[in-house]
């Protein structure tokens, strides 16, 4: 159990950058801040690192592990390619019934961008960006496609949340985004959706140079 809370607690942070790739993770400050012991600890550093979000280094310490932008760029365009394909078919198919349940995560999004509670917006907005493409998947009866994006690797949400911090993905934009993807699906305008959609996945990516730049060392390049 104890190692299941340190795992759980380790991984939010990594992945909501709180915990910042390249960072030294000392195991022995990690089982006085749990108060636990070093076995679950190290437990769960295996756990991490099989994961990739943690790289042990022998004799030299254990690190938060960089953003791979070659396993970014694979994601992007393996996202781009299956959502295009759910969204031509959904598109085709498109009941007006479909957009109520796609409006209520619309309208969640909307009170989270006039909020001005969120502790943590970028992360808060990511789940509900996620929950309106789960939402496409799920009525164009492939959720599991969505699993399978989600599952492919922890370098893609890392970076999804610095492009949104970074404001390279502005939520604003990608609220709007959501809102004409909804409107071309009540029109079955499939030339306008694919244009749209594939400008919502890849945009932040195309734009993100200057943030890379800034914070070279958080990644690991295509030259690397």
């Amino acid at each position: 159990m104890a190692s299941k809370i340190i795992y759980e607690d380790i991984k939010k942070k990594i992945l909501h950058m709180d915990l910042l790739p390249g960072l030294l993770i000392s195991e022995l400050d990690l089982c006085e801040r749990y108060g636990i012991s070093r076995t679950p600890t190290r437990e769960a550093i295996k756990a991490l690192s099989k994961e990739g979000l943690l790289e042990v280094k022998p004799h030299i310490g254990t690190f938060v592990s960089k953003i791979d932008i070659n396993k970014v760029s694979d994601t992007i365009y393996i996202r781009r390619c299956l959502e295009l394909s759910i969204v031509s078919e959904l598109c085709s198919n498109f009941n007006p019934s479909y957009a109520l349940p796609l409006q209520q995560i619309l309208s969640k999004q909307q009170s989270l961008i006039n909020s001005k509670e969120s502790e943590d917006l970028a992360w808060d907005f990511m789940q509900l960006d996620n929950d309106f493409h789960a939402k496409l998947f799920e009525l164009a009866g492939k959720q599991g496609i969505w699993q399978t994006i989600c599952s492919l690797n922890q370098h893609y949400i890392r970076f999804r949340i610095m492009l949104i911090k970074d404001n390279n993905d502005s939520i604003n934009d990608l609220f709007n985004q959501h809102n004409i993807i909804l409107k071309c699906l009540l029109k079955r305008d499939a030339e306008k959706l694919s244009d749209i959609v594939s400008e919502h996945i890849t945009d932040g990516f195309q734009k993100c140079g200057e943030m890379m730049i800034n914070n070279t060392s958080f990644f690991i390049l295509p030259d690397e």
